[in-house]
């Protein structure tokens, strides 16, 4: 089972660890731009590239963002 984003952050929290752009010192601009194109880094397929391939990276990088930015 994947486990959901709030997972994840949920993780962070409980040792303390920052999970936030400014944590990360990444803007806005920049997180989208890795997220969106991060998948040309790999010559292999990666579920990045399935998420773009279905039409659902746009949205899952918008989700992410909206997370790190609480």
């Amino acid at each position: 089972q994947v486990q959901s984003p709030e997972y994840f952050a949920e993780l962070f929290a409980r040792t303390g660890a920052p999970f936030n752009l400014e944590a990360f010192r990444l803007t806005k601009e920049e997180f989208m731009l890795a997220a969106l194109n991060s998948r040309a880094i790999r010559e292999r397929i990666t579920v990045l590239d399935l998420a773009a391939h279905a039409g659902v990276l746009d949205l899952a990088a918008n989700d992410a963002l909206q997370l790190l930015s609480c």
